[in-house]
């Protein structure tokens, strides 16, 4: 018996994917099915249509917003977060850090889109292969002391002879302030003390489409 097609607006959602039409659906759609509800309609209204910007939000917020429960929410937040990473493989990311292309093509999947500053390092060998990248502080609008430390210390344990610093600014404006000067000059001081190379230290806009250099101008 042949199976009969039902026109698309009498079926769900659901209904929909499992036929083979997610690639017509729209991302409110699709997200609605990941969500296990009909409509994402007034979560649509609060993010302007376009549900990237939801990223790096918790899932309360969204929650509010959309007038979700709990599991809902988390299902809407894990999914933006799928949506907002970069679509690389891990055989794109680059093992050996040349420039500052290298730089964005590690973090990017780490920091693009974030909400708040994290500050992460890079440990490298002495022609520039990556030993580990390490999230040292998230949150934070001036890099303090213990930061200072944490590097320092990593850096010693995995007898790293290289390392590039680099943090975003979720503002847009990637220019440096003054504690990052402050900041970066005390770095360079206390890798020379344990004859590590400070390669850079680099600033991330939110869609990691621009970025500051510090040795570029001339700031190392």
């Amino acid at each position: 018996m042949e199976r009969r097609i039902e026109p698309a607006e009498r079926m769900t959602l659901a209904d929909r994917i499992t036929i083979g039409e997610g690639v017509r659906m729209s991302d409110g759609e699709l997200l609605a099915v990941i969500a296990g509800v009909e409509s994402l309609d007034r979560l649509a209204e609060a993010c302007g249509g376009d549900f990237i910007t939801l990223a790096g939000m918790d899932g309360d917020t969204i929650a509010k917003k959309g007038r979700l429960n709990k599991q809902q929410a988390a299902r809407i937040t894990a999914a933006v977060e799928l949506m907002r990473r970069p679509r690389n493989t891990s055989a794109s990311i680059p093992d050996i850090i040349r420039n500052n292309s290298d730089v964005v093509a590690v973090m990017s999947p780490e920091i693009a889109g974030k909400r708040q500053e994290e500050l992460w390092a890079l440990f490298l060998t002495g022609n520039g292969r990556l030993i580990e990248k390490r999230c040292v502080s998230v949150g934070g609008t001036a890099v303090v002391a213990t930061d200072l430390k944490i590097i320092m210390g990593r850096a010693v344990e995995l007898l790293a002879t290289a390392m590039i610093v680099v943090h975003n600014h979720p503002s847009g404006n990637i220019e440096p302030g003054d504690d990052d000067k402050q900041f970066t000059s005390r770095l360079f001081e206390a890798c020379r003390l344990f004859d590590i190379k400070f390669v850079d230290h680099v600033i991330m806009s939110p869609d990691c489409d621009k970025h500051y250099s510090f040795r570029a101008h001339n700031l190392l």
